[in-house]
């Protein structure tokens, strides 16, 4: 028969596994399922496969066993389920809770496009009350009426991006920028930052919001790191927004991680169920 200390490791293995495997197919959103046969049925053998194992051991756990593998439970399982990060990939139609303020938005070729030339078109996410966080999204820098072609981010902004934080880059000599965006204004922290961006090129960009400091990044290079010491109680929390000037980029695979973001939403079951039939044909 197991030992109370087997039961114990066991119980640590199964929590533990099953949290990481959750947590990976969490984080995918339920897209690419196709790719995740394996963990599905690894899933499968953890869940089913060892029930007469638990069955055995767990008669033979008494008081002080018991009430650890339930704090082990709380420990591993818990954190991946309440992880604030929310991905959007913009896969399908324009997804909820996302407001144009400026421009015309949609979703075109799997991913978040604006379709005319007017002046500092925003799109708005999220919550005023988010202080802390990062966002990461690929841009696809169009290639617009006018010249700079400028893409970015709003960050900390209020409900319709008139006041925040704008990080951008752009297609002429002015590089990138890093501005305090005050009732549609800049006001530059930063100018100009090198490279200089190229029409139909894609970038990941970064930037990352911790207390008045900020970092932003471009393909994984910190760019410029800072503080807004000139305006120290300027937004100190706000929404985030895409923002550009008179040109066509497209966003994708955004990623937005902190404290106060919710987890992102499962996609409905029917596309699961539409994988789950590629996944059987891919294995047969």
């Amino acid at each position: 028969m197991l030992s109370a200390g087997n039961a114990v490791f066991m119980d640590i293995s199964l929590l533990f596994l099953s949290g990481r495997v959750y947590s990976s197919i969490l984080s995918k959103n339920l897209t690419g399922v196709k790719f995740m046969w394996k963990e599905i049925y690894l899933i499968i053998i953890c869940h089913f496969s060892i029930i007469p194992l638990w069955i055995i051991y767990n008669k033979e756990r008494e008081g002080i066993v018991r009430k650890l593998s339930c704090v082990l439970l709380c420990f591993f399982v818990i954190p991946f389920a309440t992880a604030g990060i929310w991905e959007e990939n913009f896969d399908d139609r324009m997804p909820k809770g996302w407001e144009t303020i400026v421009g015309k938005w949609k979703v075109n070729k799997k991913a978040l496009t604006q379709t005319t030339n007017e002046s500092y078109c925003k799109i708005m996410f999220g919550d005023v009350a988010w202080k802390d966080y990062s966002v990461a999204v690929d841009i696809t820098v169009g290639e617009g009426q006018h010249p700079c072609n400028c893409v970015g981010l709003l960050i900390r902004a209020d409900k319709e991006g008139v006041n925040g934080y704008r990080f951008w880059i752009r297609t002429d000599n002015h590089q990138a920028q890093v501005s305090r965006w005050v009732n549609n204004k800049f006001e530059h922290l930063k100018s100009a930052i090198p490279p200089q961006a190229e029409s139909g090129k894609t970038y990941r960009m970064k930037v990352i919001a911790k207390g008045k400091k900020f970092q932003f990044f471009l393909d994984d290079k910190l760019l410029w790191e800072g503080e807004d010491k000139d305006q120290p109680k300027f937004q100190p929390s706000g929404r985030i927004g895409f923002i550009c000037h008179e040109t066509d980029p497209y966003f994708d695979n955004l990623v937005i991680e902190g404290d106060q973001i919710p987890a992102s939403p499962v996609k409905p079951l029917g596309k699961l169920s539409i994988s789950w039939s590629k996944i059987k044909s891919s294995i047969e």
